[in-house]
Order: C-alpha cells, then sequence, then structure tokens
C-alpha cells in the first residue's frame, strides 16, 4: 500500500507541477500586455534569459532593448519597461497547447506555440506566431520561473525587426 501512496504523491506533484508552470505562462502574457514590469521580469530567476530568435535560428536576434540577448533581472526589467503596454498600444501575448517535454524535481522544458496581436489607437498592427521553448526552474519559494525562454518567430505579417 506504501508503493500506491508514495505513486500517488509523485503523481499529484507533477500536477500541482504542471499548473504552477501554466500559472507562470499566464502571469508572463498579462503582465507583459498590461504591466506591471516588475511583475513580467519576476516570471524569471535572477539570471535567466530571453531570448528572440526568427524561426529555427541557432543565433539571438535584436529585442526591445537593442541587445541580441536580454538576460538577469536588470536587463529583463529595463526589457519589460520599454515593452509598449496597455492602453497607450493594446497587445495580446496568448501562449497555447503547452507540451510537457519534461518535468523533474527543480526543472522543466515546455514548449508552447504563441500568438502575438497588436492594435495601435484602434488599428491593427503586425501579428506574430511561432513558439516558446522554456526551460524553467523551480525556485527558493516554490515559484516556477524561466531560466531561458526562446521565442521562434516562425509567422509575421510584418517585419520582425519591429520587435
Amino acid at each position: 500500500m506504501s508503493d500506491d501512496l508514495a505513486e500517488l504523491k509523485a503523481r499529484l506533484r507533477r500536477l500541482e507541477d504542471k499548473e504552477a508552470i501554466l500559472a507562470t505562462i499566464s502571469r508572463y502574457s498579462h503582465t507583459l500586455d498590461y504591466g506591471p514590469a516588475e511583475g513580467w521580469a519576476d516570471c524569471f530567476t535572477p539570471d535567466g534569459a530571453f531570448d528572440i530568435r526568427r524561426g529555427q535560428e541557432t543565433g539571438p536576434k535584436r529585442s526591445y532593448s537593442g541587445k541580441t540577448l536580454t538576460q538577469g533581472a536588470a536587463d529583463l526589467l529595463e526589457f519589460a519597461r520599454k515593452h509598449p503596454v496597455a492602453p497607450g498600444e493594446f497587445q495580446k501575448h496568448i501562449s497555447m497547447v503547452p507540451h510537457f517535454v519534461e518535468i523533474g524535481a527543480e526543472t522543466a522544458e515546455v514548449h508552447c506555440y504563441f500568438l502575438i496581436l497588436h492594435e495601435k489607437k484602434g488599428t491593427p498592427g503586425n501579428t506574430y506566431s511561432g513558439r516558446y521553448i522554456d526551460h524553467m526552474q523551480r525556485c527558493a519559494d516554490g515559484v516556477w520561473r524561466f531560466k531561458l525562454r526562446v521565442a521562434e518567430i516562425t509567422g509575421t505579417t510584418d517585419d520582425a525587426s519591429l520587435l
């Protein structure tokens, strides 16, 4: 019976971890679209990184900060503060179809598709689609955060240099 209980506890822990990871993915979108910038930056580990790539390229591309890779708490916060938010500009970062590649005791890899919709002054703007490749870490406070989030842009209605 104790083996059954141990298995049940492990299954419950995995479900709780999945739910907590999904909460971080959701918080990422909401705080990037509406703020606060500090909430978005807190989705990452203190040494975490955000990398925007065009398709499945091996090298990072330019982001709002003008850097090829945004890494570390200060740079992530700067990125979020420069990112347009409502009501000045409406954006929707929609994450969908999460695929849990691996969930360990302290780390996880998750892939999900994204769709980013822009609207400025009532006019539809650029639309981007692609996938996120997330390497996550359970932090000391129990919250799952991005150690590395790669955004692979595979489709756009405009030039991705605007990112």
